[in-house]
């Protein structure tokens, strides 16, 4: 399935399960949620900037 303005993929058509990602950017409203933190900060690329104060880990943290 695919959203028919930018092209984004939504599900896959055949999966059977109850739930599934999406891409944030395919969503024109807020839905009220933040970033709890950042995990593997390490292997971001140099242009993408952390703007919010969610803890970061370099890899995966620790539960």
């Amino acid at each position: 399935m695919f959203y028919q303005i930018c092209g984004t993929s939504l599900r896959e058509i055949l999966s059977e399960d109850a739930t599934f990602p999406i891409a944030a950017q395919a969503l024109d409203t807020d839905i009220g949620l933040k970033n709890q933190f950042h995990e593997f900060t390490s292997e971001k690329p140099d242009w993408s900037a952390i703007c919010d104060d969610a803890p970061q880990s370099e890899g995966r943290p620790s539960a």
